[in-house]
């Protein structure tokens, strides 16, 4: 048994984990830890705000080059929404640059013999649905720049669980109220622990870890394991 909520987040995400399920990692980090108070929350509010503030200039720069590349392979839209649930189950508009064609919501209609990988791990590994900008900008995460709007808004923190839409909540099973009690992160510990390399059971198994690890040092752990994350493109397709 871990002794801190520190040693705890810096060691599972490294550890073979496969064989773990969300209700034993549950009950593990659940031992002696308290869930994070006041003090933690206005901190973590200040650490997103100062990141997020100077990154609206990153936005405004890759808003245009992305944009024009956009526009060349596919026109526009330039960004992509999607509605997804926040703090308290407060539903919100998620933004992204649009690395899909245009006409992918209808995708599966034309090819149902997809449609069980995706709703298995929400993804396709080898998505035909994206475009050749959009794959760049996934695999340096510069499609996700946009949730510094966000961020500023307070929907998002620059740590925290992957967000989800309404229809995927059930999949985390009793977790998913104590989940509603975290604002959605641009990255976290299913982000520097493998990203798509990881089963969609275990993203649950990080989440829950999160949430029981909370503190100031754990968020700046992972945002330090952010960096090296990206550049390697570990886990990104």
């Amino acid at each position: 048994m871990m002794n801190s909520r520190s040693s705890l987040v810096e060691t599972l995400p490294r550890q073979a984990i496969s064989s773990m399920t969300a209700e034993s990692a549950s009950f593990a980090v659940q031992q002696g830890l308290r869930e994070p108070g006041w003090a933690y929350l206005a901190a973590k509010r200040c650490l997103d705000l100062a990141l997020a503030l100077p990154l609206l200039l990153v936005f405004v720069i890759a808003f245009l080059i992305v944009g024009v590349a956009l526009i060349l392979e596919d026109g526009f839209p330039i960004l992509y929404s999607c509605e997804a649930v926040g703090l308290r189950g407060k539903s919100f508009r998620l933004y992204k640059f649009r690395s899909m064609r245009k006409d992918a919501e209808t995708y599966f209609s034309r090819h149902p013999e997809q449609m069980a990988e995706f709703q298995r791990e929400q993804k396709l590994r080898e998505d035909p649905r994206v475009l050749r900008v959009g794959r760049i900008i996934r695999r340096t995460s510069i499609d996700e720049i946009p949730q510094v709007l966000n961020v500023l808004r307070g929907e998002m923190s620059f740590v925290g669980p992957r967000y989800v839409r309404q229809d995927e909540l059930e999949r985390y099973g009793t977790f998913g109220n104590l989940r509603l009690h975290m604002l959605p992160g641009i990255t976290g510990l299913w982000q520097v622990s493998g990203r798509n390399t990881i089963p969609y059971e275990q993203r649950v198994v990080f989440d829950r870890t999160y949430y029981y690890t909370r503190s100031i040092r754990t968020d700046l752990a992972i945002l330090f394991r952010t960096i090296p994350t990206v550049l390697s493109r570990r886990g990104a397709f």
